[in-house]
């Protein structure tokens, strides 16, 4: 899991704390308890009785580097299914360059309407926003180090224990990652319970903000942060609330638009061919691609020169079984001397097509569509899934719109190998050997976590298609 949980306790909330704890800890889900209650408890980090701006110093300071979010939670919200939404925070912040992603709460001033600048073009739940809260919400490490910083410079300014609120903290990350041009995400799939009311005395609470904010824009100042803008953005966010006619854009946040954020990711080619029987079909590809096209050499195993030659030049190339026919060794060692050449190259990844393809003129939209939707940790995502797979689907297995862990048992015609996937299969080999056809290869070892294999869900419409017309030559 790439986040970290601080669950934040006090006397009122003591039991729905243990609740959540309980969840946690039985799903594996990495936390701490910052228990400021009465009653101090093994396990839990015993800081007393301290309110919320030094509860988050205390998270902010004790929170490990080596996990990439910290999620910051109240311990009176509540959820009627907390690992429903761990799991989807998990592919989420997996998925996407986002700074701070939050679910909605119940009885909270920041609902979809006042802090939502649009929709995701990536996914129908998230909203890219210009707010979350206070209450629930997961940070990046980078907004992690600000606030650390920031914490630290007005414990030496003020003294933080006569405050008794926590209204500013919000206003800080969100300014400063909107400044940064980093993306805010509200999840419309999740709303939390958070119980209406407060003991706290809101126009204390609000004297509180303006000191908080008044700091950090002093803050900013010194370590030259852009306080002008910081100020005008946290302006804004306000305005945004009250619907202000010029705090509605999304150009009035960010300074580019937030879909200029998503990557763009070059479409490196090689398409595996043995003659020159498909050219109309390699042309038109060539045609359609807006790429980079990669010569790499394929293995044509019905001629017994080529194999020997094969075997000469990849040694560490070895056989689980010796039973294969000649095209399914011809197929596999071509696709293993395009993970070999993307491990050896300077490229991050690599579109491997087959000879028997046809294109469709949606492929280069749908390619970045897909490379931004899918998790960092891919090694395999499948960019063609015969429609005669479809039954092998499960809802379960959905990431996104876009993206679906694969569920499909053939067809290796189009897809994305990442060099850490390329890496992992090529090891296989080399360790254990080819001990499948390459489709069930990595498809079987997908579908038993040895490879992160990915695929498009059935409601998405294939790019590719397979020329029906004769056998593939590399089969």
């Amino acid at each position: 899991m790439n986040f970290f949980t601080y669950i934040v306790n006090w006397d009122r909330v003591e039991n729905n704390v243990l609740s959540i704890e309980n969840i946690f800890t039985q799903n594996n889900v990495p936390h701490k308890v910052i228990n400021s209650g009465s009653y101090p408890r093994e396990n839990w980090m015993n800081v007393g009785d301290i309110r919320f701006y030094r509860q988050l110093y205390a998270a902010v300071k004790d929170f490990d580097r080596s996990y990439e979010y910290m999620f910051w939670l109240c311990g009176d919200v509540s959820s009627d299914n907390w690992m429903e939404f761990i799991n989807r925070a998990q592919q989420v912040t997996s998925m996407y360059d986002v700074w701070a992603y939050a679910p909605h709460l119940t009885n909270e001033p920041w609902v979809q309407n006042s802090c939502k600048l649009k929709e995701s073009e990536f996914d129908s739940g998230l909203n890219v926003s210009i707010q979350t809260d206070g209450i629930a919400v997961i940070l990046n490490r980078n907004v992690v180090d600000l606030l650390e910083q920031y914490f630290y410079y007005l414990s030496n300014k003020i003294d933080m224990s006569t405050l008794t609120s926590g209204w500013g903290m919000d206003m800080i990350w969100c300014s400063d990652i909107i400044n940064n041009n980093k993306l805010i995400l509200r999840d419309t799939k999740h709303v939390l319970n958070h119980p209406a009311g407060s003991s706290y005395d809101h126009s204390v609470a609000s004297q509180e903000l303006s000191l908080i904010l008044d700091h950090f824009y002093d803050f900013s100042e010194k370590y030259e942060m852009h306080d002008k803008e910081l100020r005008s953005i946290a302006g804004k966010i306000y305005g945004r609330m009250q619907h202000l006619e010029d705090c509605m854009l999304v150009e009035s946040f960010y300074k580019t638009n937030p879909d200029i954020l998503k990557k763009k990711y070059p479409i490196n080619y090689h398409t595996i061919y043995i003659d020159d029987s498909r050219k109309n079909n390699r042309d038109i590809l060539d045609e359609v691609i807006d790429g980079n096209k990669i010569y790499i050499k394929s293995l044509n195993a019905k001629k017994d020169e080529e194999v020997e030659l094969f075997k000469k030049e990849n040694p560490e190339f070895k056989f689980a079984w010796d039973g294969f026919k000649l095209g399914e060794l011809g197929n596999f060692g071509s696709h293993y001397m395009a993970w070999k050449y993307l491990c050896a190259s300077d490229l991050n990844e690599l579109v491997v097509f087959e000879d028997d393809i046809i294109v469709d003129q949606s492929f280069n939209h749908r390619y970045q569509i897909s490379m931004n939707s899918l998790p960092k940790d891919y090694d395999v995502f499948s960019i063609y899934v015969d429609e005669n797979q479809h039954s092998r689907f499960n809802a379960s297995y959905t990431l996104n719109d876009n993206i679906s862990r694969a569920y499909q048992d053939w067809s290796t015609l189009g897809y994305v190998i990442s060099k850490q996937g390329a890496k992992k299969l090529c090891k296989y080999v080399e360790d254990i050997g080819m001990d499948h056809p390459t489709d069930w290869f990595i498809f079987r070892k997908g579908e038993k976590g040895i490879f992160n294999v990915y695929a498009l869900p059935p409601n998405v419409k294939n790019p590719l298609a397979i020329d029906r017309q004769y056998e593939s030559q590399v089969q």
